[in-house]
């Protein structure tokens, strides 16, 4: 990230997160829209991580034959990218959750985010 900084004024991140209960008022409509996004924000913070490591390992591994591919399982909540963007020097300007989209190979919770250096 700190040489993203360096070579460019803007990012747009799409990344797996995790983190999210019913509760939260960014998510709502896509409760309603997608019955994937409406049972995982039922799990725990705990379950979810391990959702979204089971489906990047099966799809890396299996699906896609690749299973000496490095994956460190680094998923962050959406407060956690912005604490880490902060520290590189960058803001997020726009977040975007997307869920689950059907269009996808593997199943997971994505969210885009917008992201000007400060």
């Amino acid at each position: 990230l700190n040489e993203l900084r360096r070579v460019s004024g803007r990012l747009i991140i799409e990344e797996s997160v995790y983190g999210f209960s019913l509760e939260d008022d960014m998510i709502h409509d896509l409760v309603l829209r997608q019955k994937a996004m409406k049972d995982y924000v039922q799990l725990n913070e705990q379950q979810q991580r391990m959702f979204l490591t089971l489906t990047d390992f099966i799809a890396n591994a299996l699906a896609f034959g690749h299973p000496e591919m490095n994956m460190p399982f680094n998923y962050r909540k959406l407060n956690e990218w912005e604490n880490l963007l902060r520290q590189c020097g960058f803001g997020i300007t726009d977040i975007a959750v997307k869920g689950f989209e059907t269009s996808r190979v593997t199943p997971d919770c994505r969210a885009l985010m917008l992201c000007e250096r400060v």
